[in-house]
């Protein structure tokens, strides 16, 4: 072959990639000037984190945020030194007003709020921020148009006629949003008719009385008693209470003399308690909180538990226990010892836990409590016989609760005792001393009313034996007797 043939391709010269020029320090960007705010900016910032111009519910990043808003729209729009910052409103008073004004019903005939600027001069007004801006006024202020704006010919008017036509669909739709809704003629008319029976309840109300003016500008203070009346009935309170309604202290002393006498004399518990109810308000409403208070709600309490009525003895025993940390007297120590047997009957441990570690060393030693505090520990390890024994040897009104509890604990007994004398009778004699009977009739009809008459086995000296297979019978009664409940909602 000839070597002047032609080769069958063409040579092309590979791309060689430009390397970027390096730029020397002398080209670079000089670095940006760090703004430096006038004295009366810094004076606003001051001012805006004082605790004396702090507004309950602003925290500090709603003001930090604010507070940068207005300082950076001022710089931007260079008017840091033309603004008033003396009389400009603080950052958390433009927030405090913008809420407000939130909170107000709109429609479409409102105006635009101003802005915090408006009072400053016509130089320094800045852009309304609840007026939203349409395109062309978004391009005056940002003059850097974007590269795909500058495109020129038929494809730059396409996008502006879209933008505009995409711009009024949102327009109105947050137009139809921002309506609100106009009642109908009728509605309207309702809306008067009930306006206007409002205005003349309310002015009959008022113009009823001068007291009735009284009561609506009453102040939060202690009502001062003149009411000379002895028998007063209980009343809830709907209003604020006048002086001629409410006894003062030496009115209610006698008051409750009253109420005494009228207890041993007849013992009308409906009567009692109303009364005591009323005195016991009369103290509330005066804030009277004294010996004779304390006084009140221990004659109350005891009348109350020797009627069986545990709703108002707990009502007392609470208000009681809030009066002897005060120190005015009474028999702190005697309430607490029933304070004791009342969370036995109801079986309250998490509660009593709280109350035996509040005892100090003396208070156990103190008759009333060291009595209750042994009822509960012969209660726990089960010991009935020494139950028994201190249910006879009760102090005070302690008996009167050891009766709410006292049945239960028997059932629990007997089923021990039959389980301990298995297959064996015991003489009913022998149960009604082990239980504290008081005769033996007592024991016998105990017996029947748990359901247990089939295992009494009579006698001929007319005695009766107990059949220990009725253990199963005691188990199931003393079981139903923890499952009652208290409907008043006691603890």
């Amino acid at each position: 072959m000839s070597s002047s043939l032609t080769p069958a391709f063409t040579a092309v010269q590979s791309p060689r990639t430009a390397l970027p020029m390096s730029v020397t320090p002398s080209e670079s960007t000089p670095p940006k000037a760090r703004q430096i705010f006038p004295e009366p900016v810094k004076e606003y910032v001051r001012r805006s984190f004082a605790e004396e111009n702090a507004i309950p519910g602003i925290d500090s990043n709603e003001l930090n945020i604010e507070l940068k808003s207005t300082i950076t729209a001022a710089a931007e729009s260079g008017n840091l030194h033309n603004i008033d910052w003396a009389t400009l409103p603080l950052p958390q008073q433009a927030i405090q007003q913008r809420r407000l004004h939130q909170q107000q019903p709109w429609t479409h005939h409102s105006t635009p709020s101003h802005h915090i600027y408006s009072n400053s001069s016509p130089s320094s007004i800045m852009p309304n921020p609840n007026r939203k801006r349409s395109f062309e006024e978004h391009a005056i202020a940002n003059p850097e148009t974007p590269p795909w704006r500058k495109k020129a010919g038929k494809g730059a008017f396409e996008n502006r006629d879209m933008y505009n036509n995409k711009a009024k669909t949102n327009k109105e739709k947050r137009q139809k949003k921002t309506m609100v809704f106009e009642p109908s003629s009728k509605f309207q008319e309702q809306l008067q008719n009930r306006q206007k029976r409002f205005n003349l309840n309310a002015h009959s109300e008022s113009s009823s009385s001068q007291e009735d003016d009284d009561d609506n500008t009453a102040s939060t203070g202690p009502v001062v008693g003149t009411s000379t009346e002895i028998v007063k009935g209980y009343f809830r309170l709907t209003r604020q209470p006048r002086p001629n309604e409410v006894r003062p202290q030496p009115v209610l002393e006698q008051a409750l003399d009253m109420v005494k006498a009228k207890w041993k004399f007849n013992s009308d518990y409906n009567f009692v308690c109303d009364q005591l109810k009323s005195i016991r308000q009369d103290l509330t409403v005066q804030r009277i909180k004294n010996a004779f208070t304390v006084k009140v709600y221990e004659t109350h309490a005891l009348i109350a538990l020797e009627k069986g009525d545990l709703g108002e003895y707990n009502q007392c025993q609470t208000q009681l226990r809030a009066l002897y940390t005060l120190k005015l007297g009474g028999r702190p120590s005697e309430f607490m010892a029933y304070r004791i047997l009342y969370m036995i009957y109801s079986a309250n441990r998490s509660s009593m836990n709280n109350l035996l570690a509040e005892l100090t060393p003396a208070d156990k030693e103190k008759s009333a409590i060291k009595h209750a505090l042994q009822v509960r520990s012969a209660i726990t390890f089960s010991n009935y016989h020494k139950l028994f024994k201190l249910y006879h040897e009760c102090p005070n009104m302690g008996p009167w609760l050891m009766d709410m509890f006292i049945n239960r604990e028997r059932l629990r007994a007997l089923a021990t005792i039959c389980k301990a004398y298995n297959s064996q009778s015991l003489p009913v004699a022998f149960v009604a001393e082990e239980l504290g009977f008081d005769s033996y009739d007592h024991a016998a009809q105990f017996v029947i009313d748990n359901g247990a008459s089939a295992h009494l086995i009579q006698q001929p000296d007319n005695s009766f034996l107990l059949n220990t297979k009725a253990k199963d019978i005691f188990l199931h009664a003393q079981k139903a007797a923890f499952q009652k409940i208290d409907i008043k909602g006691q603890i």
